[in-house]
């Protein structure tokens, strides 16, 4: 059964992998001779999918939460995460296999930037196209991270919760009455005093109960 740190461990990785791919070059695009100061142009993915990179982050906060949230929470954020890496997936796979004009159309604003012409008049002075392999490694790892939030919605219900010090129940008591360090902090954290209460020990109470009945 995988254990919920890999689960999140994989979702790290799998956002991590998104979040580099988009400071890659996607494209590079060679212009015509005059039509430009430059001969060539490079694109990154974050410069033909700006919410690229933002979607990325996201995943990441999201997988670091999943490690601590609650039984309610936790299939909510699972299917959110799920949909946002399988929207990454959607807009790559449509990006590798594109054609040479959808290439130059998803470049349109860096391109814009260098000829100073419009979208339409784009198309003509690109002689060639070539698409690197980042946008194919981005939807690998979009469909990744969706297939793992997947198995975190199946399996994330038993998960135990994050741990006590993020819940605000009272503190616990182990056997023989002694509270343990966790449930200490929590107190103290609270404002309480644990040491109030283990100086005074159940023996004690139970004799000095004992002796209030002897009292006339």
């Amino acid at each position: 059964m995988l254990r919920k740190r890999s689960l999140v461990l994989l979702l790290l990785a799998g956002a991590a992998v998104i979040l580099v791919a988009s400071t890659q070059v996607w494209a590079t695009f060679a212009l015509a001779p005059g039509a430009a100061t430059v001969t060539e142009v490079a694109v990154t993915g974050q410069q033909t999918t700006p919410a690229l990179m933002p979607i990325a982050i996201a995943l990441i906060a999201a997988s670091v939460t999943l490690s601590i949230a609650g039984k309610v929470l936790r299939p909510v954020l699972a299917a959110v995460t799920a949909l946002l890496g399988g929207g990454i997936a959607v807009v790559c796979i449509r990006r590798v296999f594109g054609s040479t004009g959808d290439i130059v159309a998803s470049a349109g604003a860096p391109l814009s930037e260098v000829t100073g012409l419009g979208a339409s008049d784009q198309t003509g002075i690109v002689v060639e196209a070539h698409q690197s392999v980042w946008p194919a490694v981005a939807a690998g790892a979009g469909l990744f991270v969706a297939l793992i939030a997947v198995i975190v919605c199946v399996v994330g219900r038993s998960w135990t919760t994050g741990g006590r010090r993020y819940e605000s129940s009272p503190a616990r008591s182990t056997a023989g009455g002694r509270t343990d360090r966790i449930s200490d902090w929590d107190a103290i954290s609270e404002g309480d005093d644990p040491s109030e209460d283990a100086a005074v020990g159940p023996d004690e109470t139970d004799s000095s109960a004992g002796a209030d009945d002897r009292k006339p």
